[in-house]
């Protein structure tokens, strides 16, 4: 996963450097600062595609007595997974660099709020805190290139892709349980996208996925060692993710 994510950083700043270098021998005037007509807002929406993991997080978890009456604790793995049935946002963006009319270096964050409730994200390996709403904050650098690159382009299809990392936070108001463990958490992601022109507005069809490192799980929820079917000792690999579809609207 780093690997990939370091090649795809190396390629994105090889491409960047490329944009440059040809903006350069064009003498196109490429801007390094931001004016107005380089700042855009979107409005976001995605039904029914987003889905949210958490990371897995052990917490000290009373999970019985002794023959004493003496409570006892284990480090118990957690996990939830939240599913929404709506996200919607803002997206503020800022071009940092405009290569002509059609290409663009630029800076994103599309803030979403997501409608939905958090659960536990594997029964019998892991616990769970149920809870209602999901918060997401990415910051993403980004190339465009086509329809939507700048205010100046007259094409009508345009693409984007880019990279960054995205705050994380699910299950924000508990609904049932003793414990609240959704914490927030950080993700790395990469983002690619589609965009049209449509009645003098930009739509676009924008994929994001972001991921986090692989975590090697040996004890269930109950505290006890994870067996196969065999009744051999065995384990448990997950990772924390983020999969979303997104409409967006510029305004």
């Amino acid at each position: 996963m780093n690997r990939f994510f370091l090649l795809f950083s190396i390629l994105f700043f090889l491409v960047l450097e490329n944009l440059a270098s040809d903006a350069g021998r064009k003498n196109s005037g490429a801007k390094f600062i931001p004016k107005r007509n380089c700042i855009f807002f979107s409005v976001s929406f995605s039904p029914l595609s987003e889905l949210v993991i958490s990371p897995i997080r052990f917490y000290d978890t009373p999970t019985g007595t002794d023959v004493w009456g003496k409570p006892y604790s284990a480090s118990i793995p957690y996990q939830a997974y939240q599913y929404n049935i709506v996200s919607v946002g803002l997206e503020p963006r800022v071009n940092l660099m405009e290569f002509g009319n059609n290409e663009a270096i630029a800076i994103t964050a599309p803030v979403s709020f997501g409608i939905g409730t958090s659960a536990n994200a594997k029964p019998a390996f892991v616990k769970g805190s149920p809870g209602f709403g999901s918060i997401q904050v990415p910051l993403i650098a980004k190339l465009f290139f086509g329809c939507g690159a700048t205010r100046l382009s007259k094409k009508k299809f345009g693409t984007c892709f880019g990279a960054g990392f995205e705050f994380n936070q699910i299950g924000i108001n508990k609904t049932v349980g003793e414990r609240h463990t959704n914490k927030p958490f950080y993700l790395p992601c990469l983002t690619t996208g589609i965009i049209f022109k449509k009645s003098k507005r930009w739509l676009e069809i924008n994929f994001k996925y972001g991921f986090g490192r692989r975590v090697t799980q040996e004890i269930d929820a109950d505290g006890e060692g994870i067996m196969d079917n065999d009744g051999n000792t065995s384990q448990r690999n997950s990772r924390a993710r983020s999969i979303k579809f997104t409409l967006l609207f510029r305004i």
